[in-house]
């Protein structure tokens, strides 16, 4: 089936992931495999890049992504769908951190590039660990403040939980994505839901403190609106590292 023949203008697709192992990568494109072979698509699947390929395309390939032209997914593209994980201390994939990056400076300028999208995202990631779906999260919500809404709430694979595909998570994620995109509101409603949902806690990017300095991420916990600093004197810093999806 083809949405050409819609007598309205069909929604366009990006699909984004974020994977260091393949697992994310392999789900997000099951879940279009899957869609497509479905009748009545009132959609088109335009791309499937990994983050690292959609900043190129707009022209960032490192150092400071200031005054790139986010707004070009606009023009390209109604919706953006994510799938991603977190490596290591809560960091991005190593083909993600570049839009990871770029979004995160664009949220950061409150400039609503992405304003007239929306998104929905799909974290993979082991509750084994402290920045369990930090990634995710921060994707989550650096889209929502750079002026995309929100269509689908987010969804949080655990890996001990057992195969992502038989978790009701996956499943709900999965269906409602497929219905947002059948019958896509106006962008300008109000989000499904905020980002917090349905978890909070994040770690801040590499980077992102003021200090400047280049090792582990700066580990912040905010959750419910409370930050709470680890500190620990006279210890060195200790982090589990993180290496799924």
């Amino acid at each position: 089936p083809t949405p050409d023949s819609l007598g309205m203008a069909a929604p366009r697709v990006l699909c984004v992931f974020g994977s260091e192992t393949g697992t994310a990568m392999s789900a997000l494109k099951d879940c279009v495999k899957k869609w497509l072979a479905r009748e009545g698509l009132k959609f088109k699947v335009l791309d499937t890049l990994s983050g690292n390929a959609c900043a190129k395309k707009l022209g960032f390939e490192g150092g400071s992504a200031q005054g790139l032209n986010l707004e070009k997914l606009c023009k390209d593209y109604d919706v953006l769908l994510v799938a991603t994980s977190s490596h290591g201390s809560g960091d991005p994939p190593s083909n993600y951190g570049n839009f990871i990056q770029l979004i995160n400076e664009e949220a950061t300028l409150k400039s609503g590039a992405l304003t007239g999208m929306q998104h929905a995202v799909i974290g993979f990631g082991s509750s084994t660990y402290s920045t369990f779906q930090n990634i995710p999260r921060l994707t989550d919500k650096f889209l929502g403040e750079c002026g995309s809404r929100r269509m689908v709430q987010r969804a949080e694979i655990d890996e001990t939980k057992g195969e992502a595909e038989e978790q009701p998570e996956y499943t709900r994620w999965f269906e409602e994505t497929f219905s947002a995109l059948q019958t896509l509101g106006k962008a300008s409603e109000p989000p499904i839901c905020d980002w917090s949902v349905p978890g909070s806690t994040i770690t801040a990017l590499d980077g992102d403190d003021e200090s400047g300095g280049g090792g582990s991420a700066t580990v912040m916990y905010i959750g419910m609106g409370a930050l709470v600093a680890v500190l620990a004197a006279g210890y060195l810093y200790f982090t589990q590292e993180e290496v799924v999806g």
